[in-house]
């Protein structure tokens, strides 16, 4: 990947996403996190540009994950678009039929695939300075699969919480 990864003994975490940068965005910005010794590493990669962002385990004070409806919204969509699609089936000409049926295949298959994902959520990262979003986590599943992943870490570098 990039020299910084390929030097440090870093491991992979779960999830990946593109980082939104408005309504509409020329290029797209992927991002993955990383768990180092003592730090999670956040990169973003445009292009041929990878941008780091490390967050040390002791600076580290929630992770903010907020279930969104998003993935409801897209599984409405995809409902419509095969409704809409099957209305071909009425046209009864051969070629049209099979166009149906092949739109309408792919927006259930869509629809299935969206499901069994999960429930998707926003996932901020706090600190004393700031708060970054992780666009690497938008799947609930993901993120928690994620903390479960850095919670020992962090609490190696914190000490348990008084109770």
């Amino acid at each position: 990947m990039s020299s910084i990864l390929s030097t440090s003994t870093y491991t992979r975490l779960p999830g990946s996403g593109i980082r939104r940068q408005g309504f509409l965005a020329v290029t797209a910005t992927r991002n993955t996190l990383w768990k180092g010794d003592d730090h999670l590493l956040s990169v973003d990669l445009t292009g041929f540009t990878e941008t780091y962002k490390r967050f040390y385990f002791r600076d580290i004070q929630a992770f903010l994950v907020r279930k969104t409806r998003r993935g409801m919204v897209w599984n409405v969509v995809f409902v419509v678009l095969a409704a809409l699609s099957s209305q071909l089936f009425l046209a009864r000409t051969r070629p049209t039929m099979v166009t149906a049926a092949v739109l309408t295949g792919l927006f259930l298959w869509c629809l299935l695939v969206n499901w069994l994902r999960g429930p998707m959520c926003i996932c901020h990262l706090q600190t004393a300075v700031q708060t970054e979003e992780l666009p690497a986590l938008r799947r609930l599943r993901t993120a928690r699969s994620f903390i479960a992943a850095i919670r020992s870490k962090i609490l190696e570098a914190q000490g348990a919480m008084p109770a």
